[in-house]
């Protein structure tokens, strides 16, 4: 409830407790999954660090007894913590082998996450024709998977490349349209 309502360092608080306690029943999957949320919240308080550190463990669990969902998450939770830490080069390498590691498997959402990373990047790095491309992947792959918020999140980067091309209408477009989404939602 405390992530829901956006108070990430009680949902810190709340998920190290269930480390804690996973550790005790070695539950190793409940533990990485504890890992997984602190990360993302550290994150969400701009804690780079700690939210890198928390994924790491998360990662490593989650090796330790494949199991793959936490592994093709981690992979891309470190693009995203790399990403926002501007190191594209790094970001860009985890996204793919997350994309990689969907080859094997499928996990919900994660197409649609991941393509929306590398799309960021390449904004970037400038490369509209490669950004839009991605971000067109990513939002398909998020409508296909019913992930409103990957939807909304694509089209919203969708109109960040249109306002670097200058195209005003087509940005336009996109937020309303990812406005709609997310009023749907």
């Amino acid at each position: 409830i405390s992530l829901a309502l956006g108070d990430y360092a009680k949902a810190i608080e709340y998920f190290h407790q269930a480390i804690e306690h996973g550790q005790g029943f070695s539950s190793h999957q409940w533990v990485a999954g504890a890992y997984s949320w602190e990360s993302i919240s550290a994150l969400r308080l701009g804690e780079i660090e700690y939210a890198r550190q928390a994924r790491m463990q998360s990662l490593s669990m989650s090796q330790e007894i494949a199991y793959q969902t936490g592994i093709i998450w981690s992979y891309a939770e470190l693009g995203e913590i790399d990403r926002i830490d501007g190191n594209l080069s790094a970001a860009e390498r985890w996204y793919r082998q997350a994309l990689e590691y969907l080859e094997a498997t499928y996990v919900y959402n994660l197409r649609a996450f991941a393509n929306r990373g590398l799309g960021q990047i390449a904004l970037a790095r400038g490369n509209l024709d490669e950004a839009h491309r991605r971000l067109e992947e990513s939002l398909r792959s998020a409508n296909e998977d019913y992930f409103p918020w990957g939807s909304a999140y694509a089209l919203s980067c969708l109109a960040r490349v249109a306002i670097t091309e200058g195209n005003l209408e087509a940005a336009r477009q996109h937020l309303a349209e990812a406005a709609n989404v997310i009023s749907r939602w």
